[in-house]
Protein backbone atom coordinates (compact mmCIF):
# COMPACT_ATOMS: atom_id res chain seq x y z
CA UNK A 1 0.00 0.00 0.00
CA UNK A 2 2.71 2.67 1.18
CA UNK A 3 4.86 1.42 -2.19
CA UNK A 4 1.23 2.70 -4.18
CA UNK A 5 0.93 6.23 -2.84
CA UNK A 6 4.79 6.83 -3.05
CA UNK A 7 3.82 5.75 -6.89
CA UNK A 8 0.86 7.65 -7.02
CA UNK A 9 2.32 10.60 -5.18
CA UNK A 10 5.27 10.13 -8.05
CA UNK A 11 2.72 10.33 -10.85
CA UNK A 12 0.88 12.88 -9.79
CA UNK A 13 3.88 15.57 -9.54
CA UNK A 14 5.30 14.37 -13.11
CA UNK A 15 1.22 15.30 -14.07
CA UNK A 16 1.66 18.58 -12.76
CA UNK A 17 4.61 19.65 -14.51
CA UNK A 18 3.88 21.92 -17.36
CA UNK A 19 4.32 20.85 -20.76
CA UNK A 20 6.67 22.58 -22.77
CA UNK A 21 5.86 23.17 -26.42
CA UNK A 22 8.95 22.59 -28.94
CA UNK A 23 9.93 25.93 -29.32
CA UNK A 24 10.22 26.39 -25.53
CA UNK A 25 12.55 23.34 -24.99
CA UNK A 26 15.33 25.58 -23.50
CA UNK A 27 14.33 27.76 -21.18
CA UNK A 28 15.00 31.12 -20.99
CA UNK A 29 18.60 32.47 -19.52
CA UNK A 30 18.42 33.14 -15.60
CA UNK A 31 19.30 36.73 -15.84
CA UNK A 32 19.49 39.51 -18.45
CA UNK A 33 21.24 42.64 -17.58
CA UNK A 34 21.54 45.99 -19.29
CA UNK A 35 24.18 49.16 -19.21
CA UNK A 36 26.34 46.85 -16.75
CA UNK A 37 29.15 48.03 -14.70
CA UNK A 38 31.27 45.49 -12.66
CA UNK A 39 34.18 46.09 -10.22
CA UNK A 40 36.54 43.16 -9.67
CA UNK A 41 38.41 43.37 -6.39
CA UNK A 42 41.62 40.87 -5.46
CA UNK A 43 41.68 41.06 -1.54
CA UNK A 44 40.23 44.65 -0.47
CA UNK A 45 42.36 45.76 -3.55
CA UNK A 46 40.86 47.05 -6.71
CA UNK A 47 41.97 45.05 -9.83
CA UNK A 48 39.68 45.85 -13.05
CA UNK A 49 36.42 47.72 -13.62
CA UNK A 50 34.41 46.89 -16.93
CA UNK A 51 31.10 47.40 -18.78
CA UNK A 52 29.06 45.96 -21.12
CA UNK A 53 25.82 47.09 -23.01
CA UNK A 54 23.99 43.73 -22.10
CA UNK A 55 24.88 40.80 -19.93
CA UNK A 56 23.31 37.80 -20.12
CA UNK A 57 23.54 35.03 -17.36
CA UNK A 58 22.37 31.72 -17.08
CA UNK A 59 23.43 30.89 -13.08
CA UNK A 60 23.04 27.22 -13.30
CA UNK A 61 26.13 26.39 -16.15
CA UNK A 62 28.07 30.01 -15.30
CA UNK A 63 27.48 30.43 -19.16
CA UNK A 64 27.48 34.10 -19.95
CA UNK A 65 27.16 36.32 -23.09
CA UNK A 66 27.67 40.15 -23.73
CA UNK A 67 27.47 43.03 -25.97
CA UNK A 68 29.78 45.47 -26.39
CA UNK A 69 32.36 44.78 -23.46
CA UNK A 70 34.81 46.64 -22.24
CA UNK A 71 37.27 45.79 -19.13
CA UNK A 72 40.14 47.87 -17.40
CA UNK A 73 42.63 45.56 -15.72
CA UNK A 74 44.81 48.44 -13.23
CA UNK A 75 48.64 47.71 -12.90
CA UNK A 76 50.15 45.77 -10.49
CA UNK A 77 51.36 47.46 -7.49
CA UNK A 78 54.29 45.06 -7.14
CA UNK A 79 56.95 42.87 -9.32
CA UNK A 80 55.02 39.95 -9.83
CA UNK A 81 51.83 40.57 -8.92
CA UNK A 82 48.93 38.76 -10.83
CA UNK A 83 48.09 42.21 -12.88
CA UNK A 84 49.45 43.54 -15.88
CA UNK A 85 52.72 45.53 -15.71
CA UNK A 86 53.28 49.42 -16.30
CA UNK A 87 49.94 51.36 -17.30
CA UNK A 88 47.82 48.58 -16.93
CA UNK A 89 45.71 46.89 -20.06
CA UNK A 90 42.28 47.31 -21.65
CA UNK A 91 40.50 44.66 -23.80
CA UNK A 92 37.29 45.50 -26.02
CA UNK A 93 35.01 43.77 -27.69
CA UNK A 94 31.57 44.27 -29.44
CA UNK A 95 30.18 40.34 -28.27
CA UNK A 96 31.55 38.35 -26.17
CA UNK A 97 30.37 34.68 -24.77
CA UNK A 98 31.82 32.87 -21.77
CA UNK A 99 31.87 31.02 -18.30
CA UNK A 100 32.26 32.55 -15.15
CA UNK A 101 32.63 29.36 -13.24
CA UNK A 102 35.62 28.58 -15.74
CA UNK A 103 37.32 32.37 -15.65
CA UNK A 104 36.97 31.74 -19.63
CA UNK A 105 35.95 34.25 -22.35
CA UNK A 106 36.08 34.85 -26.01
CA UNK A 107 35.13 37.80 -27.54
CA UNK A 108 34.43 38.39 -31.35
CA UNK A 109 33.65 41.14 -33.96
CA UNK A 110 36.56 43.09 -33.69
CA UNK A 111 38.77 42.31 -29.98
CA UNK A 112 41.30 45.37 -29.16
CA UNK A 113 43.39 44.98 -26.62
CA UNK A 114 45.60 48.14 -25.71
CA UNK A 115 48.39 47.92 -22.89
CA UNK A 116 49.22 51.04 -21.13
CA UNK A 117 52.24 50.86 -23.21
CA UNK A 118 50.96 52.11 -25.73
CA UNK A 119 50.96 48.55 -27.58
CA UNK A 120 47.44 48.41 -29.54
CA UNK A 121 46.63 44.65 -30.87
CA UNK A 122 43.57 44.05 -33.12
CA UNK A 123 42.18 40.67 -34.26
CA UNK A 124 39.06 39.48 -35.36
CA UNK A 125 38.56 36.69 -32.23
CA UNK A 126 40.30 36.40 -28.84
CA UNK A 127 39.85 34.00 -26.08
CA UNK A 128 40.88 35.16 -22.50
CA UNK A 129 41.57 32.11 -19.84
CA UNK A 130 42.85 33.31 -16.79
CA UNK A 131 45.85 35.88 -17.14
CA UNK A 132 46.16 34.59 -21.04
CA UNK A 133 44.80 36.23 -24.27
CA UNK A 134 45.36 34.21 -27.04
CA UNK A 135 43.65 33.89 -30.55
CA UNK A 136 43.98 31.92 -33.96
CA UNK A 137 42.83 34.42 -36.27
CA UNK A 138 45.14 36.92 -38.00
CA UNK A 139 46.73 39.44 -35.06
CA UNK A 140 48.03 43.29 -35.90
CA UNK A 141 50.04 45.28 -33.36
CA UNK A 142 50.99 48.67 -33.54
CA UNK A 143 53.24 50.06 -31.12
CA UNK A 144 55.61 52.90 -30.44
CA UNK A 145 57.58 52.64 -33.81
CA UNK A 146 56.73 49.56 -35.15
CA UNK A 147 53.59 47.51 -37.21
CA UNK A 148 53.56 43.75 -36.40
CA UNK A 149 50.95 41.11 -38.45
CA UNK A 150 50.81 37.43 -37.82
CA UNK A 151 49.25 34.50 -37.93
CA UNK A 152 47.94 33.83 -34.61
CA UNK A 153 49.24 35.09 -31.01
CA UNK A 154 49.32 34.16 -26.88
CA UNK A 155 49.55 37.11 -24.54
CA UNK A 156 50.06 36.73 -20.65
CA UNK A 157 47.95 39.80 -19.03
CA UNK A 158 50.12 39.49 -16.42
CA UNK A 159 53.69 40.60 -17.42
CA UNK A 160 52.55 41.94 -20.87
CA UNK A 161 54.42 39.33 -22.68
CA UNK A 162 53.02 38.47 -26.73
CA UNK A 163 53.61 35.64 -28.72
CA UNK A 164 53.42 35.32 -32.44
CA UNK A 165 53.16 32.50 -34.50
CA UNK A 166 52.66 31.52 -38.04
CA UNK A 167 53.53 34.65 -40.75
CA UNK A 168 55.30 37.17 -38.53
CA UNK A 169 55.72 40.62 -40.27
CA UNK A 170 57.22 43.66 -38.70
CA UNK A 171 57.61 47.08 -40.48
CA UNK A 172 59.53 49.73 -38.23
CA UNK A 173 58.40 53.25 -38.59
CA UNK A 174 59.79 56.62 -37.31
CA UNK A 175 58.07 57.92 -34.21
CA UNK A 176 56.37 60.81 -34.54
Amino acid sequence: MRRAASLFALLAWLGCVPRRAPDEATPPPMATLSGIRLEYFRGKDLAAVGRAAEITYERTSGDLAGSQVFVHIWSRPEPGGLRPAVGGMELSAPAMTGNLLRKQAEGSQGVVIQTGAGIIAHTARARVDGMRASGKEPVRVDGPGYVLTADSFDASLEDGDFEFAGRVTTRFERQR
